[in-house]
């Protein structure tokens, strides 16, 4: 119960959604909600082939344009498969859903009721799309272009016909219906998607200092190690100079300033990724490049948190520093690192220091 309550909580605190959220909510739907929108497309295309196994007067209708159908659905349904973003994917689920449309309105043309059979399939698919779409624009040209594929080329029949007046009732239904489906899920997608992106941030980063927390960095410098070139990779393990004594000093805010003044001096030369906060006044820093470029990113970084006092009091750090080799434990990686920076402390602090290189 209290961590239902605290997730109520969260999911309260999130507030109102903004254009950002939509765009940070278009790429994640795309990603995530690709899968299922592949099923709903392969299960209507294998849909579509069994009717036109069993309807009626099927064996009269034209292979070739058949099998056009076919191969347009099979196209629609690569391009949402390898959509790249959501422009691109929204242009897919269109796609296919309008040549889904014309493929069932083609099988019922034999049919001597066939207006009203396009009429419902119309609604049918209106309404079956709406959850398939992330958000209401590309649903509502979906529906156009639906209508306008299927109705206009017999708009006149339409005019003309007694029961013109109830198939305008179910088309204008099917879409009230579907648009009323599609807005209610899209705005609760944008909803959990700013709660899952709260929760990530609770579970991944640093509550003060805003970059990552132990967990996070600790799966960054994995995925480094990882991701291995030729070009070498560094550990830097940085710890604040005499934080005690600052606190025991100043008191715990200037203390909490020290630490998100640290924070942001080694955000600024590793990037957001490549640095974390490992616990107290701890910081970890992952250098991609070679012993060079790992000592003057070291000594840029010493250099950066002196030159700036927090309040009349001049800070600096020890750092660090162990070389990665392909094979390595990140346990002894981090043992190495740690070992370099005691080693910094015992020099005097202020400085790096770098572990003697060992084999895996």
């Amino acid at each position: 119960m209290p961590h239902t309550r605290r997730l109520a909580e969260i999911t309260k605190s999130v507030g109102e959604l903004s254009f950002n959220d939509y765009l940070t909510y278009l790429a994640y739907a795309e990603i995530n909600g690709r899968k299922a929108t592949l099923r709903v497309q392969g299960m209507a295309l294998f849909a579509w082939l069994v009717v036109m196994m069993v309807a009626p007067g099927s064996e009269a209708l034209s292979s070739t344009k058949s099998a056009i159908y076919g191969v347009a659905m099979v196209v629609g349904l690569a391009a949402t498969a390898l959509a790249p973003r959501f422009l691109a994917g929204a242009v897919a689920r269109v796609f296919f859903a309008v040549v889904l449309a014309d493929a069932l309105g083609f099988v019922v043309s034999q049919s001597p009721y066939s207006l009203l059979w396009q009429v419902s399939i119309c609604a049918i698919v209106v309404v079956a799309m709406s959850p398939v779409h992330y958000e209401p624009i590309s649903y509502g040209v979906a529906t156009l272009l639906i209508n306008l594929c299927l109705l206009v080329p017999r708009g006149r029949e339409i005019v003309g016909n007694p029961e013109a007046g109830w198939m305008m009732c179910m088309l204008v239904a099917a879409f009230v219906f579907g648009v009323t489906i599609n807005a209610l899920q899209f705005l609760d997608r944008m909803k959990l998607n700013k709660v899952h992106r709260r929760l990530a941030e609770l579970a991944f980063k640093d509550g003060l200092t805003r970059i990552n927390n132990r967990r996070a960095f600790v799966g960054e410098l994995i995925r480094a190690t990882q991701q291995l070139d030729e070009t070498g990779l560094y550990l830097f393990l940085i710890d604040a100079d005499d934080f005690k004594s600052i606190n025991d000093r100043h008191g715990h805010d200037i203390g909490d300033e020290v630490l998100q003044f640290i924070a942001a001096r080694i955000r600024a030369v590793a990037g957001e990724a490549d640095c974390g906060r490992l616990g107290g006044e701890e910081f970890g820093m992952i250098c991609r490049g070679d012993r060079l470029r790992a000592q003057g990113q070291a000594a840029a970084l010493n250099q950066a948190i002196t030159a700036t006092p927090i309040r009349g009091i001049t800070v600096s750090v020890s750092i660090g520093v162990a070389e990665y080799r392909r094979g390595m434990l990140i346990p002894r990686l981090l043992k190495m690192a740690d070992e370099a920076l005691y080693h910094a402390k015992r020099s005097g602090k202020n400085r790096y220091h770098f572990a003697e290189p060992q084999s895996p």
